[in-house]
């Protein structure tokens, strides 16, 4: 966590098109986010980039109200709960 992040401030991000980052996974997570960039065909960013963009869809919808619902197999609704 960074000072600004503690003191409860939203740290700046540069004003250009790419913004460079470094994170720290898992090594579970970070296999996963490779396996899931193998099966989609693109690079490591590039599934990153699709993930966060899921993830900011979905809060949204349920931001709103939405409901998250996944068919199975046997056409039953399972519904899906953000953390």
């Amino acid at each position: 966590m960074t000072v600004a992040e503690s003191l409860g401030k939203t740290p700046e991000v540069p004003d250009t098109d790419v913004v460079r980052l470094s994170v720290n996974l898992s090594r579970d997570v970070a296999l996963t986010l490779r396996n899931m960039a193998q099966q989609q065909g693109v690079t490591v960013t590039e599934a990153l980039r699709r993930a966060i963009g899921t993830e900011k869809f979905l809060r949204d919808e349920t931001s709103t109200g939405s409901k998250i619902l996944i068919e199975d197999t046997n056409n039953k609704f399972k519904q899906i709960i953000l953390r």
